[in-house]
């Protein structure tokens, strides 16, 4: 996520003040890589909407996010919720988070994530790991976005290009790596599959 931040979300370090929502937070993993790249730039103000529907991690979330915040020295305030808020009773935000969260989504997971894209007036980032299931549906919900959306939006990655993608609705799924600098990742990568593999999908 913090790589990712810094290659593709250059307008949020420009502002006053910054808004995220971070879907299916978790322990707040996305939104502390948030915190963590713009430490770099000090906006005056962040505020951090937490979604998430178990009660134990939102609480885990919150004390993350205040106390790295703290360490940081940012000014940062956090809301939990149990679900997205909707798009009439709140202001848009300038970052939006949907990491690792497509494979807990029961129904028609690119319904939640077009009332992400309506909450959203910045950045959308939507990572998972690298997986054909996964991968196959958010190219199915790049197609409806670039279809309902295509005058409005600029896709950043992985494709390049805002043509519809050659392999939807086939068996084919894509993908790209970084560059891990992990050492503990490449341990454990030596110990299970006798490769370093010093990347991430």
């Amino acid at each position: 996520t913090r790589l990712l931040l810094a290659a593709h979300a250059p307008k949020v370090r420009t502002k006053d003040g910054v808004r995220i929502l971070d879907f299916g937070a978790g322990p707040a993993t996305a939104s502390l890589a948030a915190l963590d790249y713009l430490s770099g730039f000090k906006p005056k103000k962040i505020e951090i909407c937490i979604v998430e529907n178990q009660p134990d991690a939102s609480k885990i979330a919150k004390e993350l996010l205040e106390k790295y915040a703290a360490k940081l020295e940012l000014d940062v305030t956090v809301e939990c919720l149990k679900s997205i808020p909707d798009v009439s009773s709140t202001e848009p935000f300038d970052l939006v988070f949907a990491v690792n969260v497509l494979n807990e989504l029961s129904g028609e997971d690119s319904e939640y994530l077009l009332s992400l894209w309506n909450l959203c007036a910045g950045a959308f980032l939507l990572l998972e790991p690298s997986h054909r299931v996964a991968s196959q549906r958010l190219v199915r919900f790049r197609e409806r976005i670039l279809k309902d959306f295509s005058e409005e939006v600029r896709i950043l990655g992985p494709c390049l290009h805002m043509d519809s993608c050659p392999v939807n609705r086939t068996e084919n799924w894509c993908h790209f790596s970084e560059a891990s600098r992990d050492g503990r990742l490449e341990d454990l990568s030596l110990r299970v599959f006798k490769d370093p593999r010093r990347w991430l999908k």
